[in-house]
């Protein structure tokens, strides 16, 4: 018997090209959401709206476009957006985003719980929020590698 310890995670390869086609859309959507966060100000309630809302409507699209992988499930990009929204983008665009993003979660049906993926949502987008406020408040400095990874 020909054992490879690969083989275990073969769960995590896609079918299809078309697969492959919405797993780099994921990405794309979520490249334009940080590039389009350079054009807004933080200090600005106005700008903090509207980015709420564009990035909301951007984890709608990523919701509509799932990767489907080989053993049933599912997997969309809306974790790593609400995590760079809770850790970057302060609490009005983080609140905006979690509820334009629930209400499309709730509208447009998905494979799976509503009541999970709404959980997941918060999850996401709390914890980054609450692990921005802690380091901001102490003294340790975040290194690059560590702000990449958390949104990995």
């Amino acid at each position: 018997m020909n054992y490879n310890f690969l083989s275990i995670f073969s769960f995590l390869t896609v079918n299809t090209n078309q697969q492959i086609i919405r797993l780099i859309i994921n990405i794309i959507i979520i490249l334009f959401a940080i590039l389009l966060s350079g054009f807004f100000e933080r200090n600005k309630l106005k700008d903090n709206i509207i980015q709420g809302i564009i990035l909301g409507l951007l984890t709608g699209i990523i919701i509509n476009i799932p990767v489907m992988l080989n053993n049933g499930s599912y997997y969309d990009a809306k974790t790593i957006l609400y995590t760079l929204t809770g850790y970057f983008f302060g609490p009005m665009t983080t609140v905006i985003t979690v509820i334009v993003g629930v209400i499309v979660r709730l509208i447009v049906p998905e494979p799976g719980s509503s009541l999970v993926s709404v959980l997941t949502i918060l999850n996401s987008a709390l914890v980054a929020y609450v692990m921005s406020i802690l380091f901001k408040k102490s003294k340790i400095k975040i290194k690059k590698a560590f702000k990449y990874l958390m949104s990995v």
